[in-house]
C-alpha cells in the first residue's frame, strides 16, 4: 500500500560537539537499564561480564551510565536491581570501572565506544560515529535485541574488541537509523525538486493476521463488532 509517510528517526536525539575519534584513555559507556535484563540472577551475570572486559581492558575507562527507577516510573518489584548496588557489594572493582550520572550526549562525546543490550542510547552512538556493541549474550526478544537482527552489532561479551567492529551494515542502518536534524532537511530538497517518491510498504503478514482472527473476533465479540465495521464503511463510502 502506498504511504506518504516519512521516518526522521531518533528525535529526542541531541548532536554533540564530537572530541577526537581516538581519546585518550580510550573510553567505553555502558548504558543500564531499568528491566534489562530482568531478574536479580540476570542482572548479577550482567554486572559479572562488565568487570571481566573492565579487567581485559586496563587501558580503557568503563563508565556505567545508572538509570534510576523513578526516571521511568517503573517501580523496583526486586527484580531490577540497580546495578550500582551489584557493583558496590563487589568487594573489590577494577580501578577502571566507574559509576556516573552524566547525561548521554556529555558520555558520548568523551567515548569512542558504547555498549548496551538495547538501549536507545546505542542509535545515539551511532548517529555520532562511535563504535556500538551489543551484547548478544541476553540476546531475547523480551530484552529487545531483535531490533539490532542482522545489524553487524551484536557480540559475545567475551568475543569483544574495541578496535573492531562496532559499526553497523549499510542495510540494517538505511533501514532503521536516520538522523533526524539531516533527515527534515533532505526530505523538503527532494519534495522542492519534486523527487520524492511514495514508499511502499508489504502488509502480507497483518492481512493474513487479520483473515486468521476475523472469524475468532466476530465470533467473540458478535454483533457490536458488526455494528462497528458497517458504521465504519458508511462513514468512507460517505467521504
Amino acid at each position: 500500500m502506498p504511504d506518504n509517510s516519512v521516518v526522521f528517526g531518533a528525535a529526542w536525539w541531541d548532536c554533540i560537539d564530537e572530541q577526537p575519534v581516538h581519546p585518550y584513555p580510550p573510553a567505553t559507556v555502558f548504558f543500564e537499564q531499568i528491566d534489562v535484563p530482568y531478574g536479580a540472577e540476570q542482572r548479577a551475570r550482567l554486572v559479572d561480564l562488565l568487570i571481566a572486559i573492565a579487567t581485559r581492558f586496563p587501558a580503557r575507562r568503563f563508565y556505567v551510565k545508572q538509570r534510576h527507577a523513578t526516571q521511568t516510573g517503573k517501580t523496583d518489584d526486586g527484580a531490577c536491581l540497580p546495578l550500582a548496588d551489584i557493583l558496590n557489594s563487589k568487594p573489590r572493582l577494577p580501578n577502571n570501572l566507574q559509576l556516573t550520572d552524566q547525561d548521554v550526549t556529555s558520555l558520548l562525546a568523551m567515548a569512542d565506544a558504547c555498549l548496551t543490550i538495547s538501549s536507545s542510547a546505542a542509535i545515539e552512538g551511532i548517529l555520532a560515529g562511535k563504535r556500538v556493541y551489543i551484547l548478544a549474550d541476553f540476546a531475547s526478544r523480551q530484552h529487545y535485541t531483535h531490533y539490532f537482527k542482522n545489524s553487524g552489532l551484536m557480540v559475545q561479551a567475551d568475543a569483544i574488541d574495541f578496535c573492531k567492529g562496532g559499526y553497523p551494515t549499510k542495510t540494517w542502518h538505511g533501514a532503521n537509523v536516520a538522523n533526524p536534524h539531516a533527515c527534515a532537511e533532505a526530505m523538503l530538497q527532494r519534495v522542492l525538486k519534486g523527487t520524492a517518491q511514495p514508499r511502499t510498504i508489504s502488509v502480507k503478514r497483518p492481512l493474513l493476521r487479520l483473515c486468521i482472527f476475523f472469524p475468532l473476533l466476530c465470533l467473540r465479540y458478535g454483533r457490536p463488532l458488526i455494528r462497528r465495521v458497517r458504521v465504519t464503511l458508511i462513514r468512507v463510502l460517505n467521504g
